[in-house]
């Protein structure tokens, strides 16, 4: 009912864009019995509009519903799968917009509204306003729902071979499993390959690999203008963007390693390096005394003596970035994906992820995300102190009851004493001593 041309007018009407819960309140509900036919027949249409949209969710993996996308489930050639889909979208749309109009006029029959005015005044207000459609799909053209089907697939298959749905890659794989949450971009296009053939979906997998107008999928996930697009877009909601895989690279985007957040630890840093970066350093080092070590080297042999030459100058850059990070990064999924990927905003060549990230850790380092997990790991002196100052902050680091106490205090027209949290009466000295402590305790920065 709160979804219908009545009740959005209302609402629209005396309360503006300054909507709360207690104009939600205010409005009248009438008074009628369970067994009422309209009653009966709204709670039906409405059963029937969340029964289309659970359909689209289940295969959409940002969604608590997700199952598969559309693509892993179909028993037809891909092609005639994606061409079913579009006419189906259409159909559901058209239905949607049905329901939604049957419901409307459910809710003013319920109502008792059958004056002209007032029923004209709805049915303007209804022109209006923005038909019902499916979520994501809605206003695309057919080349560009292709498209997308094509990509939640690949995204799906990566997914697999990252473990994510509790689905971890057999041992039978035709290359190293994911390290503690990191593979190398190689691996990962042959990974991705490898589930898509263990859930019987090759043709699909080529499919949209054609679809996506490439060769391999190795220059999918190699470039983060495809794969990366394509998923920040996808993660990102009401100005919230939160990837879950993440490109690690080398400045010229040659060499990339990708994380995925939910697996991601303090040691993450380090497998980078010990099980990645050092061992292709040590295979460039091998391939440019082979090279340096010829007599007389062809002018191919010169170009990739060149190209391994800055592969090593970045690798090395790179491995001495993550050692850098690695010695304060403590991350706390809790923190959220923007917080937790800030320091490592050097490593991400995406330019437009890359400056939000920069401008999120510049608000860390001014002290504005001092609730942060990572902020008390990185500056604790800074950010405990603040806490001795601020009980929420208190509360936040779990440091309440070290630093703050109830005490009994009178508070004017009470007859009786109430009790009021205030901080604890520490000198300097004595919270300087506290946080010491808890640096040395802990691990934390400084």
């Amino acid at each position: 009912m709160l979804n219908s041309t009545l009740i959005s007018r209302l609402l629209n009407t005396y309360s503006g864009q300054h909507k709360y819960s207690g104009y939600i309140n205010l409005l009248p509900i009438p008074n009628v019995e369970p067994e009422n036919e309209i009653r009966k027949s709204i709670i039906d249409k409405v059963k029937e509009i969340v029964f289309i949209k659970e359909n689209y969710y289940a295969e959409d993996e940002t969604t608590l519903y997700f199952n598969s996308p559309y693509l892993a489930n179909v028993n037809k050639d891909a092609l005639t799968a994606v061409n079913f889909f579009i006419s189906k979208l259409s159909e559901c749309e058209n239905n949607l917009v049905s329901l939604h109009s049957e419901v409307d006029d459910l809710v003013t029959k319920y109502y008792g509204i059958n004056d002209t005015v007032s029923l004209e005044d709805l049915n303007t207000y209804a022109e209006q306003t923005p038909k019902e459609g499916v979520y994501k799909w809605s206003q695309l053209t057919k080349e560009e729902i292709r498209t997308n089907l094509a990509n939640d697939f690949l995204s799906y298959c990566v997914g697999l071979a990252f473990g994510r749905w509790g689905t971890d890659a057999p041992k039978s794989t035709p290359v190293n499993v994911c390290i503690g949450g990191v593979i190398f971009y190689k691996d990962l296009s042959e990974l991705a390959r490898f589930q898509s053939q263990r859930i019987n979906k090759s043709e699909v997998y080529d499919f949209s690999i054609g679809c996506l107008k490439l060769d391999k999928i190795e220059k999918y996930v190699g470039n983060n203008k495809l794969f990366f697009d394509y998923h920040l877009q996808r993660y990102t909601c009401s100005g919230r963007t939160s990837p879950l895989y993440w490109p690690l690279q080398v400045l010229s985007g040659s060499y990339t390693l990708w994380v995925y957040y939910h697996k991601i630890t303090e040691q993450t840093l380090f497998i980078c390096v010990n099980n990645f970066v050092d061992p292709e350093l040590v295979s460039v080092n091998d391939d440019l005394v082979a090279l340096k070590n010829k007599t007389s080297r062809n002018k191919d042999e010169e170009k990739e003596f060149g190209r391994l030459s800055d592969l090593k100058l970045e690798l090395e850059d790179f491995r001495d970035e993550l050692l850098r990070i690695a010695k304060f990064w403590k991350p706390d999924l809790n923190d959220g994906v923007q917080i937790t990927a800030a320091p490592l905003w050097r490593l991400f060549q995406h330019k437009p992820w890359q400056k939000k990230l920069k401008q999120t850790w510049e608000k860390l380092e001014a002290g504005e995300y001092d609730w942060a997990h990572l902020a008390c790991s990185i500056w604790p002196t800074r950010v405990l102190k603040k806490c001795h100052q601020d009980r929420s902050l208190a509360i936040a680091h779990e440091v309440e009851n070290d630093l703050w106490h109830e005490v009994e205090v009178i508070k004017p027209r009470k007859k009786e004493p109430v009790l009021e949290w205030q901080p604890k009466s520490l000198s300097d000295t004595e919270l300087n001593a506290y946080i010491q402590n808890k640096i040395q305790i802990e691990g934390l920065g400084e």
